[in-house]
């Protein structure tokens, strides 16, 4: 997969990620310029890590799934945003300034472990 990052386009399929894991899911503004440089730092590990599944969701373009994403989960509505899933359970999310690759694959790495 390299740094192909993959869209996140329905609730299925939010459903779908969610369930498996480790996935990352990089919500993001395209009207944002803290977006484009998370985006970077996103890209960044998709390209060092491709064996972890990156998703992406344009909150402009389907504010619904990104306000579903923060219901179900309790994590607040913004972007960018990073969130780390495993086994449907997010185990980490950073936002703003606070998108790196390094913090992205220490938190896939230390995530809750699986059984």
């Amino acid at each position: 997969m390299g740094s192909v990052l993959l869209p996140l386009v329905s609730r299925e399929v939010f459903d779908d990620v969610a369930a498996a894991g480790p996935v990352v899911v990089f919500k993001h503004s395209s009207a944002c310029w803290l977006s484009m440089a998370a985006r970077r730092q996103v890209k960044r590990f998709a390209t060092d890590r491709p064996d972890i599944p990156v998703y992406v969701l344009d909150v402009l373009e389907d504010v619904s799934l990104s306000r579903e994403i923060e219901r179900r989960c309790g994590i607040r509505h913004e972007s960018p945003q990073v969130i780390v899933f495993r086994r449907g359970i997010p185990v980490w999310n950073a936002s703003h300034r606070g998108v790196t690759a390094r913090g992205l694959a220490e938190a896939v790495e230390g995530g809750v472990p699986d059984e």
